[in-house]
């Protein structure tokens, strides 16, 4: 469980399939955890997939309550918006290496890491290295699952080559190394998204 909560607060947002890449624990455990997660108030769920909601520690919340019970109903409010503090720019494989060597390795078992890396050598840098990590955009995202068909990958290994993608770009994100993020969704095509322009699907194309 401590695990699962750590990598909710890393991920910020997330879909079942992508921390499943990470958790590495049985679908039905890993359902039962974020089932708990949901009713305790740490996780709600979207149309997407699931966001972590950040926690107010108890004592932390009990002075608040006591300073707000205290306080006149005529108080002044204002708006406070945080700013993204983008840090130093990194190269794209320096930002892989870091993502690999600080993120993966902690969560992941071996044989995980050493197939993260094999994705990133093999699909994902050849690529993307000479893209602006930053600039990063649907066409980038859709060129890259055609990339991956003309390499004849399977549509299971085409999946997880996309989601470990959305990993990293959310990581380059939450960590400053990028302001913003191309987000997208790895779903297998039903009928019900068949012919939804607004999803990156596999097996049969992009619609």
């Amino acid at each position: 469980m401590e695990k699962i909560i750590y990598l909710s607060k890393k991920l910020k947002a997330f879909t079942f399939d992508e921390i499943f890449l990470l958790a590495e624990m049985e679908k039905e455990n890993l359902e039962k955890c974020l089932n708990e997660l949901m009713e305790n108030g740490t996780l709600k769920q979207d149309t997407h997939g699931y966001i972590y909601v950040e926690q107010i520690p108890a004592m932390i919340k009990d002075i608040i309550q006591s300073s707000n019970s205290k306080k006149q109903k005529t108080e002044n409010f204002g708006i406070f918006i945080p700013n993204n503090i983008k840090t130093e720019n990194l190269s794209f494989l320096k930002i892989v290496n870091k993502f690999l060597e600080e993120y993966v390795t902690k969560f992941c078992k071996i044989s995980t890491v050493k197939t993260y890396k094999f994705m990133f050598k093999n699909h994902i840098i050849p690529y993307f290295k000479n893209k602006d990590l930053e600039n990063i955009c649907a066409d980038d995202i859709m060129g890259f699952f055609y990339y991956c068909q003309e390499k004849q990958l399977s549509p299971k290994r085409i999946k997880n080559t996309l989601a470990l993608l959305k990993q990293f770009l959310s990581y380059a994100k939450n960590n400053g190394f990028i302001n913003n993020t191309c987000n997208f969704q790895v779903k297998r095509l039903s009928v019900k998204n068949e012919f939804d322009l607004n999803r990156v699907t596999f097996e049969r194309g992009i619609c």
